[in-house]
């Protein structure tokens, strides 16, 4: 039974059970970190040794710069190694291994698991063995003065002279690098430790406290050298300096398993966008592409005597050229048909736009074709008008000239007929003064004649003729004079109302050369005046006889003035309505022309884009098609991405150190024939 739990498998060895436990992860019986002994103890399990240190990677990680590491079963042993070695006083170990296996960043969780300080010299340029020494004593510090636990990683990447091997070799032969500090600052290392010397009841002499810092030093440091097999330079150093073999433990960082290939790439892949059908067979294929390379490593090796280190690193980059190229080219793909998607979405708005603006632009047509008729009727209606509108003008123009003409010839006749009629006023201005001279008395005196003169008589009765009395006698006479208003009657005669009958009876009368009104005078100056009158009255006859066909022609002549002027005022007033009407006309005229422009420039842009859109359209119509087909096939070649990324990853990250022959034998029949053996698109 002991046998058979001594050779069980795996073999994990270790103190390191309880450590990192937080309040809240005590494990049952374990009351905290700091209460807990670290029993050397068999962890039984990769899992338990598993969950142990990633509570460690987890603490690790919010303390210090967090690492990204897969703690698969070869890595968990060579953490427990790891931390194992640097729980023993004065123990170092002498990593070796590719780059990439992990070395560094083991050492430095195991390190933390172990409470141990990182000490790593910082390279520059000019960076030499003084420059070295310098930082060998800040490390000899901290393990002596300060009584810190801690680990100095060495790679062969700070070797930059061979020397500073011979330093760690006497470092790890002796635990001092001889002659690395001057007297004084040696006496400030004993004096550092003199008082713990004390405590520890040792003879406090110079030699004796050197001793002990050298001791201190040597368990506290823990030298961890990371070196790479490659060539010879890590036999050759081995044989120069034996301390590094003699004084360490070696671990060897061999390839790493199929399984820490899967887990690895699990781990890294988990955040990519993988279909679940597929996620298994590219991590598989990730595993066959590293494991492939490393046979063909060897073949590579026999056969054209060329090396070929295939290391952990190359996979990481195989992983990481996958993760980065998919990114790309999935980015590259979306955003290629979002454009050419945008494109066809464009055309086929376009091709709308087209349809509605050749709707619009027949609309318009439409508008502008009949606001055109609108006018071409409204100008045929201006030119009628306007016509219309130059006759009468003329017309007005011919009337008015016709009567300034007809006035200025009635103005002439007026003119005559006033110079004859003036011809007969001076007697009637002597009758109206006989007639104001004569009295009612002597009217009065004319009737008293019983039997008038013949004379007297014979006045009367031309009174009574011009004044159209029926009775022409002396009765009719008396009759007509004895009324109130006789005198004023003769004063407002109508002397424009005699007619030639009344005229030519009276005229009898004056063939009597002694019917006179001075002769009659002598009988009766009553009558004499009523003569007067009646000879005023047939002068102003003949007068007025003579003159009136030109008063009559005046007359008429006025009467076809006014009668012109009213037809001039009306046609006036037809051309002011014309004129009016023409001007509303025009002004309707010019809005509907300036409409019509603004709708035959917008239709004549509208058609120019037209032109322009239609020819573009028909420009791209084969692009269309040309289009269409690019997004099917991005979206075909979008689902081959991922098998399109691992062969190009894996060629960049294998590739460059064969020749044409194993390229093409290890992309085109081994991961090519992978993965279509695996169905990955």
């Amino acid at each position: 039974a002991d046998a058979q739990a001594a050779l069980v498998d795996p073999m994990l060895f270790g103190d390191f059970r309880h450590i990192m436990l937080t309040d809240g992860e005590e494990e049952e019986g374990v009351e905290a970190e700091v209460a807990v002994p670290r029993l050397y103890e068999d962890m039984q399990s990769f899992d338990e040794c598993k969950e142990v240190f990633e509570r460690v990677l987890k603490v690790y990680n919010t303390r210090l710069k967090p690492m990204n590491l897969v703690l698969f079963e070869n890595a968990l042993e060579h953490l427990a190694r790891i931390e194992r070695v640097l729980e023993m006083p004065r123990g170092n170990l002498l990593l070796v291994g590719v780059g990439g296996s992990g070395k560094q960043s083991l050492t430095r969780l195991a390190a933390f698991a172990a409470d141990c300080e990182m000490f790593e010299i910082t390279l520059a340029r000019g960076y030499n063995e003084l420059l070295f020494r310098d930082d060998l004593k800040r490390l000899y510090s901290m393990c002596g003065n300060d009584n810190k636990k801690t680990v100095f990683l060495f790679t062969d990447a700070h070797v930059v002279e061979e020397g500073f091997l011979e330093l760690i070799n006497n470092m790890l032969a002796s635990g001092m690098v001889p002659a690395l500090y001057a007297e004084d600052e040696k006496d400030g290392a004993i004096n550092a430790v003199r008082d713990d010397v004390a405590k520890a009841g040792i003879v406090e002499t110079k030699e004796n406290c050197w001793n002990y810092f050298i001791d201190r030093c040597r368990d506290n440091l823990h030298v961890v050298l990371s070196m790479s097999p490659v060539g010879d330079s890590l036999r050759t150093r081995c044989r120069n300096f034996p301390g590094m073999v003699n004084n360490t433990t070696i671990d060897w960082f061999t390839p790493w398993p199929k399984e820490a290939l899967i887990s690895v790439a699990e781990r890294f892949l988990a955040s990519e966008d993988l279909e679940a059908v597929l996620r298994p067979k590219i991590v598989e294929h990730f595993m066959n592409v590293h494991e492939v390379v490393r046979d063909k490593s060897a073949a590579y090796l026999s056969s054209v005597r060329r090396y070929n280190y295939v290391s952990p690193k190359n996979f990481l980059d195989f992983i990481s050229n996958y993760k980065s190229q998919l990114g790309t080219k999935r980015t590259e793909n979306e955003e290629m048909t979002k454009r050419l998607d945008g494109g066809l979405s464009k055309l086929i708005q376009a091709a709308d736009e087209v349809a509605k603006m050749q709707k619009e632009l027949a609309e318009k047509t439409i508008i502008v074709d009949a606001k055109s008729k609108e006018c071409e009727v409204m100008l045929a209606e201006i030119s009628h008008n306007t016509e219309e509108a130059v006759a009468k003008q003329e017309v007005a123009q011919t009337k008015e000239e016709d009567l300034a003409i007809m006035t200025e010839k009635i103005t002439v006749q007026k003119t005559e007929a006033e110079a004859g009629l003036a011809g007969a006023m001076p007697a009637l201005e002597e009758a109206a003064e006989a007639l104001q001279n004569l009295k009612k008395d002597d009217i009065t005196e004319i009737r008293s004649f019983a039997k008038p003169p013949p004379v007297v008589a014979s006045v009367c009765e031309c009174v009574c003729l011009l004044k159209k009395v029926e009775d022409v006698s002396w009765k009719g006479a008396k009759t007509m004079m004895s009324e109130g208003s006789f005198l004023s009657s003769l004063v407002n005669f109508n002397k424009d109302g005699l007619g030639a009958k009344q005229v030519n009876k009276v005229k009898v009368y004056f063939k009597d050369p002694k019917f006179n009104p001075h002769d009659v005078r002598t009988v009766s100056i009553a009558a004499a005046g009523l003569l007067q009158w009646v000879s005023a009255m047939m002068n102003y006859y003949e007068v007025s006889s003579k003159i009136e066909p030109l008063r009559n022609a005046v007359r008429q002549a006025e009467m076809d003035q006014a009668r012109n002027a009213k037809d001039l005022n009306k046609l006036k007033k037809e051309l002011a309505e014309i004129s009016a009407m023409l001007d509303g006309l025009r002004a309707s005229l010019a809005e509907q022309t300036a409409e019509r422009e603004l709708l035959s420039a917008e239709a004549n842009k509208m058609a120019a884009l037209l032109a322009v859109a239609e020819r573009l359209i028909s420009g791209l119509s084969s692009e269309r098609g040309r289009w269409t087909d690019d997004i099917k096939e991005l979206s075909t070649n979008r689902v081959k991405i991922d098998g399109d990324c691992l062969l190009s990853s894996a060629f960049l990250s294998y590739l460059g150190a064969f020749n044409f022959e194993y390229r093409k034998e290890l992309l085109q029949e081994e991961w090519l024939g992978g993965i279509v053996r695996q169905a990955i698109p």
